[in-house]
């Protein structure tokens, strides 16, 4: 029996475009049709962690974002990790506005070599709450419900959700 070279190529596309054509619609599409499945407003006190080493101009531009968030419990903590800038003053001036918000000061005491590491594990000490979300300075907040949006309701006995935080396109 004879096959020539376009009999078998046009079988091979074929079959290639069916393997595509199951692939998004059994896996891609359903995507699509994907609910948001919150089924309650979780209230489970969370503290925000954000470890902040001369951020001063990005807290001013989007810790309010952060503070302002739609929660019923929930605090922010900024580990101020040995800033040299005003990053501080900017910190202070938000806490006479945010009572939820508190600082952690690390000193710099110029022969540590501490990493951010430690900042962050300074914050964690100082969270007075079980669940925890962890930013940076420079992360934009894209609405007032974030928190609502990630706080976890069920977690099946898992003890981790993470979540993403995609970069903006800009020039630059």
């Amino acid at each position: 029996m004879y096959i020539d070279l376009s009999t078998l190529l046009i079988f091979f596309f074929s079959s290639a475009f069916v393997v595509q054509l199951f692939y998004f619609l059994f896996f891609f599409l359903r995507l699509s049709f994907h609910k948001n499945n919150i089924k309650e407003q979780n209230t489970a006190p969370i503290s925000v962690i954000i470890a902040a080493r001369n951020e001063s101009e990005n807290l001013k531009k989007f810790l309010p974002s952060v503070l302002d968030q739609e929660y019923s419990n929930f605090e922010v903590i900024v580990v101020n990790d040995r800033s040299w800038d005003n990053t501080e003053e900017i910190l202070k001036s938000f806490q006479e506005s945010y009572s939820h918000l508190k600082i952690v000061t690390l000193a710099d005491l110029g022969k540590d070599n501490f990493s951010k590491k430690f900042a962050i594990t300074l914050g964690i000490k100082a969270a007075a709450h079980e669940q925890l979300v962890f930013t940076d300075a420079d992360c934009y907040v894209p609405s007032k419900k974030w928190l609502q949006a990630i706080a976890v309701n069920d977690l099946d006995g898992k003890e981790i959700s993470l979540g993403a935080g995609p970069y903006l396109k800009q020039k630059g």
